[in-house]
């Protein structure tokens, strides 16, 4: 079953992320169909990360008990946004290295402009994502083990 939670999460916040985020790309664009492209490119690129910090999330939160369901809550949500954070931290510092093509693409210069190129729009996304994964993964998790007895 925890296998079910897990997909099920990954889905569900990929898919509501997503479309959240393509709603948004149409408010701003006066192009037709740029929606849809917004949704599919956002879902692909939003996916894998998504399902590594599900996991990690999913791993982590036993360790997270407070008896205030708030507290629990806003905890959960920081681990999540605290995965999320230092997955574009790597990501960006593995991108200016490998486009640099040396370790000097570790400069403080090159490490802005490669998060500005590269993940900069995605900010919106991962906290949206960061306040779902909690509620997704206790909803899901509810209705399969409900199905379950």
């Amino acid at each position: 079953m925890k296998l079910l939670n897990f997909i099920l999460t990954t889905l569900i916040v990929d898919i509501l992320g997503s479309w959240t985020m393509a709603i948004y790309i149409v408010s701003q664009s006066e192009l037709k169909g740029v929606g849809l492209y917004g949704f599919i490119m956002i879902f692909g690129n939003m996916f894998i990360p998504i399902l590594l910090t599900v996991y990690l999330f999913s791993v982590f939160k036993k360790h997270i008990d407070s008896a205030n369901r708030w507290v629990k809550y806003f905890s959960q949500t920081g681990l999540v946004l605290t995965i999320m954070i230092v997955g574009i931290c790597l990501g960006t510092i593995s991108q200016s290295i490998s486009y640099s093509g040396s370790f000097s693409g570790l400069a403080p210069e090159q490490l802005r402009d490669q998060f500005d190129r590269s993940y900069k729009g995605y900010i919106p996304d991962v906290l949206l994502v960061s306040f779902l994964i909690p509620i997704t993964y206790y909803g899901v998790s509810t209705i399969t083990h409900s199905l379950q007895k």
